[in-house]
């Protein structure tokens, strides 16, 4: 993200100094491209949120059990979602500080934190499944994610792990003795539970 946003902010500071405020657009001075600018800002909103509002939208259809074929209850219910967006846009006079608050304290964890935590979810339920053979579509609990944790290298056990590892991957290459995956699930759930 600093990547893509860092040249542009420093660019516009070095271009117009001090002059400069919260939005970039009224420190141009070139009226016509102030308003191509923010023309094709309009345009870009509004053909965004049909994308953005369609997971909203569907939810909301299937709540009041509305069919997927276009019907007239489609047109009433996603009409009555953009005035219900427009209505709160037009009743806060400052949108600036609040949209600050939301993307400042949300863009973090949307953009970096959760994804990891998914990762490490998904991540666990497939090693679960690997270990024990068995596909559960239950959701992964702290629990697996941390006997996942505890599977991964560890610098005291290092050759142990290189040499398993290297008899999973490459059998037909050196045939290192391999110690089975559920056994090492299984130290792994009984050192947790000797733990606690």
């Amino acid at each position: 993200m600093a990547v893509m946003y860092g040249p542009v902010c420093i660019m516009g500071y070095l271009t117009y100094g001090n002059s400069l405020r919260d939005s970039i657009i009224p420190s141009i001075q070139t009226l016509w491209i102030q308003q191509a600018i923010n023309i094709l800002i309009t345009v870009h909103c509004i053909l965004t949120l049909t994308i953005v509002f369609n997971p909203l939208n569907q939810e909301i259809e299937d709540l009041f059990k509305i069919p997927q074929n276009f019907c007239w209850q489609r047109v009433i219910i996603r009409s009555g979602i953009m005035v219900a967006v427009v209505f709160v846009a037009e009743s806060l006079p400052t949108f600036g500080p609040l949209l600050d608050l939301v993307g400042g304290s949300t863009l973090t964890l949307t953009s970096i934190i959760l994804p990891c935590l998914f990762y490490m979810y998904l991540s666990a339920a497939r090693t679960k499944e690997e270990v024990t053979g068995i596909k559960d579509d239950s959701p992964c609990s702290y629990k697996d994610v941390t006997r996942q944790g505890q599977m991964a290298p560890r610098c005291h056990k290092a050759p142990e792990t290189v040499q398993h590892l290297s008899a999973k991957r490459f059998r037909s290459v050196q045939n290192y003795p391999t110690v089975h995956p559920k056994v090492m699930w299984e130290k792994s759930t009984e050192a947790n539970s000797s733990a606690q």
